[in-house]
């Protein structure tokens, strides 16, 4: 997708506020991306009927006595940005069983989505459209950051598989940060378990955490030691930092969890793309001579 359009006026003006004022994102559903999302929606609407019944079952509305099924899915995604939003998540889903199911309209289907992803990008969306580990709406995130976890998630695997889940959970239309956060921590475990715990069938990253620290000194992260900071013990600090953190969200003692903010939660996921791609690339070994 091609980098966004700047106005001839932005590109050449020579006040900086300019061009910071119109190098942002807009949240919800902006006036000047409305027309073109009600059309989609239209669109959907006559091109898969039954999508009428999938919004109102999966966001519960209700039709008024003298209203269409459809009339009451428009008014219900004009009344909010965040209406908006929730239906064409639900619709963009439907998208995703389509071209799962049916071969026959997998390519409108595709189409569709395009079509819905270039007019948020084109309107400076804080949304975008991703089809893994489902189809849906998810926050536009940091483009380094996005990198990053899309070539941790493109190495497969099942940390790669619930490193996704753990990212859409967490930027998707409708956040759950404790799924996020458990998948976070099983994420780390899928690559850490087998190095740090090899022999223990029951083992946690708590475990592999005491592991760790009884025998940093045999450990590395591609030999970034020095005599300041061995590289295992920063390794141990991000995995205690997840851990720790993750305990205070368990209901381990029957009280219910304390639910991690959306900044704690991306910070930690943050984390978890960084170490698991140093157990996915051989990065985190034994020094030489253990």
């Amino acid at each position: 997708m091609n980098d966004r359009y700047t106005p001839l006026s932005v590109r050449t003006s020579s006040d900086p506020q300019t061009t910071r004022a119109w190098d942002v994102l807009f949240p919800g559903i902006p006036g000047h991306l409305r027309p073109s999302v009600d059309r989609w929606i239209q669109m959907m609407i006559v091109q898969y009927p039954d999508t009428v019944g999938v919004c109102q079952r999966a966001l519960r509305y209700t039709v008024p006595g003298q209203m269409t099924a459809e009339g009451a899915l428009k008014r219900h995604a004009s009344a909010s940005g965040e209406n908006t939003l929730d239906v064409l998540d639900v619709l963009i889903n439907y998208l995703g069983q389509v071209n799962r199911a049916d071969s026959y309209r997998a390519a409108d289907a595709s189409h569709r989505f395009e079509d819905l992803k270039i007019s948020l990008h084109e309107a400076d969306s804080a949304w975008t459209l991703t089809k893994r580990p489902r189809w849906g709406l998810v926050q536009l995130v940091d483009a380094t950051a996005t990198s990053a976890f899309e070539r941790t998630r493109d190495e497969g695997g099942d940390a790669a598989w619930l490193l996704a889940q753990a990212w859409e959970a967490t930027f998707r239309q409708q956040p759950d940060y404790l799924t996020a956060y458990a998948r976070i921590v099983q994420s780390i475990e899928a690559v850490a378990l087998p190095i740090l715990s090899p022999n223990d069938a029951s083992a946690t990253l708590g475990k592999a955490i005491n592991n760790l620290s009884n025998s940093a000194e045999k450990w590395t992260v591609s030999s970034l030691d020095d005599r300041g900071q061995a590289s295992a013990a920063t390794l141990l600090a991000i995995l205690r930092t997840v851990w720790e953190n993750h305990q205070r969200h368990s209901s381990n003692d029957g009280k219910a969890p304390e639910p991690p903010d959306p900044n704690e939660t991306e910070a930690v996921l943050f984390l978890a793309v960084t170490v698991v791609q140093w157990f996915q690339r051989g990065f985190v070994r034994p020094k030489l001579g253990y």
